[in-house]
């Protein structure tokens, strides 16, 4: 998208001002409504690079409320996301024109294309597990997870270091590992909305090797005390996550300074692990569902300023 001179659009600088501030302002408020750990983690990040931030952001919020949007209906799941197939395509394959977009998103998404230099394979990736994740009732295996996760978190974090000008074969490296590892972490932290939501995002082997099943889990929303049967599930799941936690620490002495803003969620993740070992691995425990948003703040500043996750 190219941006035309203020005085060939007709616009002052003070109203041009207000209107750059509303569309900021408008994809803020998204983020820090319905994903708030990143929105704080967008606060810190670099002031060039964070409106770039909060437009992927927001774009992965639209996009991951679709299924929920749908409330279970395949059609209207399919038909929002095939409109947002065609949005992201033109963002790629028009980029010296300057269509009239349908948000404020879809501009801000314009121009960070334009400016950052963004993989267009990132944005399609995130749609196509979406798109997957709209057809799917049951995932059946840990491994189709960790899939979902690197299509979807893992791509944001490859956004998010390209957005900060960082191409470097570690730092992708380290993205895959902690992209896994944080959206195994959101999906456990969820499992109770999903229960609400009749959704299953827990593999129906490990229900298997357990002898549980999704009826229980409805159970162990009304009284958490039932929750602790799907506590060797969980924690499976955990040991995966610290398995890709791991790897990625391994890496970061190697990762370039610049990179380092794109890993600060890990601090919250880290939170969560701790709290749900705390809880003996039991995702319906109260305590869990208490948000605390101090909490939030103290680990991310603490992982920002000795910049290390």
């Amino acid at each position: 998208m190219i941006r035309l001179p203020m005085r060939q659009h007709g616009i002052g600088k003070a109203m041009y001002q207000r209107y750059t501030h509303s569309i900021t302002y408008s994809m803020r408020e998204t983020v820090k409504t319905y994903d708030y750990t990143n929105y704080f983690c967008g606060l810190l990040f670099p002031q060039d690079h964070r409106e770039a931030y909060f437009a992927i952001r927001a774009f992965n919020v639209e996009t991951a409320r679709i299924r929920d949007m749908a409330h279970g209906k395949l059609a209207p799941g399919t038909i929002r996301m095939q409109w947002w197939r065609e949005k992201i395509q033109s963002l790629f394959t028009s980029p010296s024109r300057s269509p009239s977009y349908d948000s404020v998103l879809l501009k801000e998404l314009a121009h960070t294309v334009n400016e950052k230099q963004l993989t267009r394979l990132w944005f399609d990736r995130i749609l196509d597990a979406r798109d997957r994740d709209l057809e799917t009732e049951d995932y059946q295996t840990l491994e189709q997870l960790v899939l979902y996760s690197e299509y979807t978190t893992s791509s944001l974090l490859y956004l998010t270091l390209e957005l900060l000008g960082v191409r470097d074969e570690t730092a992708d490296q380290i993205a895959s590992h902690a992209g896994v590892a944080i959206g195994l972490s959101n999906l456990l932290r969820a499992v109770p909305f999903h229960v609400t939501q009749q959704q299953t995002y827990m593999p129906q082997e490990l229900f298997s090797k357990y002898n549980l099943d999704d009826e229980m889990l409805a159970h162990a929303l009304q009284n958490p005390l039932h929750g602790e049967v799907f506590a060797p599930i969980i924690e499976e799941i955990v040991l995966k996550i610290r398995e890709h936690l791991d790897m990625a620490r391994a890496l970061q002495s190697k990762l370039p300074i610049v990179a380092r803003p794109a890993f600060t969620t890990i601090a919250a993740t880290e939170s969560y692990l701790h709290q749900l070992q705390n809880a003996n691995y039991n995702v319906f425990e109260q305590n869990l569902l208490q948000f605390r948003p101090l909490s939030i703040h103290f680990r991310i500043m603490k992982a920002h300023f000795l910049r290390r996750f």
